[in-house]
């Protein structure tokens, strides 16, 4: 396969983001096909697949997808390339089922009705980032998702916010399973501990990383709740659909070897055991055998840069500067904390995730007018327009 790493890939991302099927329910166009008219990829995309007896490349492994009911893909989290052969299997199931969901790790499931109402139309992408609190909770370049989400949208395709929730793996971590109350446990479904061979490998990668410092067994704990979680939640979504098919996206290291979130799946739906296929993608290097059953060989695709204020900005409510960056775009422009961003070349921004929007349509060293009130003496701001060249 050839991947062309060409600035050509923001193109490709707002063409993604943008396309057909985000306003239309009929026919939208393959991720790869567009990929291939931003000069990309070259079609025919036929990477080779290791590991996955019935198929040798990537044409032959899409006519074996409609034998799975579930398929799981193990992403890394920052790079393109995967969420693009993501955006691609939601298409293909698209033209395939009329009936399935999109299990992802990016959202927390306390968030579901935010994620159901973008789905539905009903708030829009910036009210979904916020809402979600996707900045403070995932933080990965939102860019990666928008094709997936957008197609979801567009064909209104339900996306299930797997996760579990931040506040509960941070103190189990800290603390272990047994700090949580009564009530932070009823959030979560049962934990078991991991079988022997991913226990091994669990202890060597945290082991590895801590040395003698901290505690391993929480650690081990936070892992489980989070492959724990999500499997229980995509189980229970299946369950009430039994009809349906499902596309499960997470790291690689909760679906490798069949472990974590796969084992702890079948556990709960030991009925789907043979119908389920775990797929990857990424270079020879990392690839091993039997990690999952089909890895494909493709090279990695990076974001390319957008512009950056050169500050740091409340996450939450309105997107008000907190810090500045020495000799940044901010700082040269006469941008002051406490400075709150309302208006980005003439486009209104609510909070934070509106003006992250705006910027991901940017370059580095482009012009941009902010609108921003600043304070004015007590319970007083004043509006001030402000041009500005981005880092």
């Amino acid at each position: 396969m050839n991947w062309k790493k060409t600035s050509l890939l923001a193109g490709l991302l707002l063409a993604l983001a943008n396309s057909s099927y985000a306003q239309s329910k009929t026919s939208p166009t393959s991720p790869l096909t567009q990929a291939s008219a931003q000069g990309l990829i070259t079609l025919p995309f036929n990477p080779d697949v290791l590991d996955y007896a019935k198929a040798e490349d990537w044409q032959a492994l899409t006519t074996q997808l409609g034998s799975y009911q579930v398929i799981f893909h193990g992403e890394i989290h920052n790079r393109l390339s995967d969420h693009l052969i993501q955006a691609e299997l939601v298409h293909l199931l698209h033209q395939q089922a009329t009936s399935f969901a999109i299990g992802v790790e990016w959202f927390q499931a306390p968030f579901q009705p935010w994620v159901d109402a973008y789905i539905a139309g009903e708030i829009d992408e910036g009210e979904l980032l916020q809402r979600t609190e996707y900045f403070t909770r995932w933080r990965y370049d939102w860019r990666l998702l928008q094709p997936i989400m957008h197609y979801a949208q567009g064909q209104q395709i339900p996306v299930l916010a797997l996760n579990a929730p931040a506040e509960l793996t941070r103190q189990i971590a800290r603390e272990g399973l047994d700090s949580l109350s009564p009530e932070q446990r009823a959030q979560l479904p049962d934990i078991q501990p991991p079988q022997p061979y991913h226990a091994e490998r669990l202890e060597g990668f945290f082991g590895q990383r801590l040395g003698d410092h901290g505690q391993i067994d929480y650690l081990i704990s936070a892992q489980r709740t989070w492959d724990e979680t999500m499997a229980a939640n995509a189980a229970a979504w299946l369950a009430n659909h039994p009809k349906s098919r499902l596309l499960l996206f997470a790291g690689q290291f909760h679906l490798e070897y069949q472990h974590a979130i796969i084992s702890d799946f079948l556990r709960r739906l030991p009925d789907l055991t043979g119908k389920t296929l775990s797929l990857a993608n990424g270079e020879f290097e990392e690839w091993y055998e039997n990690r999952f059953d089909g890895f494909l060989l493709t090279q990695p695709l990076s974001l390319p840069a957008h512009g950056r204020l050169g500050s740091h900005i409340t996450p939450q409510g309105q997107a008000c500067l907190r810090e500045l960056i020495d000799d940044s775009a901010a700082e040269s422009a006469g941008l002051q904390i406490n400075d709150c961003i309302v208006g980005f070349n003439n486009q209104p921004i609510r909070h934070f995730s509106d003006l992250m929007l705006a910027l991901y349509q940017t370059q580095p060293n482009q012009q941009v007018e902010l609108l921003i009130t600043r304070p004015a003496g007590e319970n007083h701001r004043r509006a001030q327009l402000i041009n500005l060249k981005l880092d």
